[in-house]
């Protein structure tokens, strides 16, 4: 699976065939038609584990009793960057998550994968919600929520369709827009 996870990164999902899926796995590509049906399954499986494992590194990583230690600013400027670049480093793997759950015939991988990306999306909020400097805030929880989708949204377009209006409109560093979404962020949840 990690040879399919490479070749996705490198060269799509429509470039991601058996034969260069089984290079470089260094397999020959009957033995991947063994072990699945078509590049289609391969690639199903490959991004639900990938999304598996995801979950499990997010809840660990986002223990809201760590983030009770750290300022909304600190942790937000964090959780947005590591967002940036997950998308930067694998707008590939992205683009074929949203392709198959986009796809006609494929309910449960949309099913499992929306439950596995809604499950990450909970724990960054929860995470969020627990920093110290603002316990006071009335309906935490919901401005995190709204203005955490409206900067994560903010950071796939921008990079996973840089040909979009939006992205022809930022034509700024990583950094800056990370500064700029940081300051949106900020100012909704603090209102």
């Amino acid at each position: 699976m990690r040879a399919t996870i490479q070749v996705l990164d490198e060269h799509g999902f429509e470039s991601a065939t058996i034969p260069r899926i089984a290079k470089a796995a260094k397999v020959s590509p009957a033995s991947v038609y063994r072990r699945f049906e078509d590049k289609d399954a391969l690639i199903r499986e490959t991004l639900l584990t990938a999304l598996r494992s995801s979950a499990k590194v997010v809840e660990r990583a986002l223990d809201p009793k760590v983030f009770a230690k750290k300022t909304l600013e600190e942790a937000a400027k964090s959780v947005l960057r590591s967002v940036m670049m997950q998308d930067r480093e694998h707008p590939n793997l992205i683009l074929a998550i949203k392709r198959f759950s986009e796809a006609p015939g494929e309910k449960a991988f949309e099913k499992e994968s929306m439950e596995l990306i809604g499950q990450n999306f909970r724990n960054m909020t929860t995470a969020l919600a627990a920093c110290h400097d603002i316990s006071g805030i009335r309906e935490r929880k919901k401005k995190i929520e709204f203005a955490l989708l409206t900067v994560t949204s903010a950071i796939e377009v921008m990079i996973l369709e840089p040909s979009s209006m939006w992205g022809e409109l930022w034509k700024e560093s990583d950094d800056k827009v990370l500064k700029r979404l940081l300051q949106m962020f900020l100012s909704y949840v603090r209102t």
